[in-house]
């Protein structure tokens, strides 16, 4: 851990949950409100075990990374998620330095083109994507963040894919404006034909 005070750095290696958990939702908030620059780096592979950015632990982790107080970026993050873990701490080095050289970083809400590359030689290492903190700290361990720009446009009634030009837009409602949602005992008992 670094340092977290009024005018500091913040620096965790915390679980994964951290980013998605309901407990934690007072912290996102707060991180949301009362920070900037905030970097929130993730590993995008299968096994837990490989998320893990602490040596003695098998558990997904996440690192977050933030500056206290107001700046015009502060309700924004950059979400980096890495394809594995690193192999050395030279390449962790490496990849940190990609990562503080990144500008202009693609935004969460442009088209489906994924995010900044960060890489290491001619290696690919993972991509990085600015998102805004409230919609998008479920932007972890995805290694084709264009895809999260795609659910991003279909949550907004437009179906824009990946080398797709322009967005379809699609009619979009809620399950109750069409349907009675609920409990049937009949469609159990096989009385009733459920749709």
């Amino acid at each position: 851990m670094l340092k977290a005070d009024e005018q500091g750095i913040l620096g965790f290696v915390l679980p994964i949950t951290v980013l998605i958990s309901p407990i934690w939702q007072e912290v996102r908030n707060l991180w949301a409100r009362a920070y900037h620059d905030m970097v929130v780096v993730t590993i995008a592979d299968a096994k837990t075990e490989n998320c893990a950015f602490s040596a003695d632990t098998k558990m997904a982790e996440c690192l977050v990374v933030a500056i206290k107080g107001k700046s015009e970026n502060t309700g924004r993050g950059t979400f980096v998620c890495l394809h594995r873990r690193p192999d050395s701490h030279l390449e962790a080095l490496e990849i940190a330095k990609s990562i503080q050289r990144l500008q202009n970083v693609r935004r969460f809400e442009e088209p489906p083109i994924g995010g900044n590359p960060i890489k290491i030689g001619n290696e690919a290492m993972g991509s990085a994507l600015n998102c805004p903190l409230a919609a998008a700290w479920g932007t972890t361990r995805v290694k084709e963040l264009s895809l999260i720009q795609s659910a991003y446009h279909l949550a907004n009634g437009h179906l824009w894919l990946p080398e797709q030009r322009e967005p379809l837009e699609i009619p979009m409602t809620a399950v109750a404006e069409i349907a009675e949602v609920g409990f049937d005992s009949n469609a159990i008992t096989g009385k009733k034909r459920c749709i």
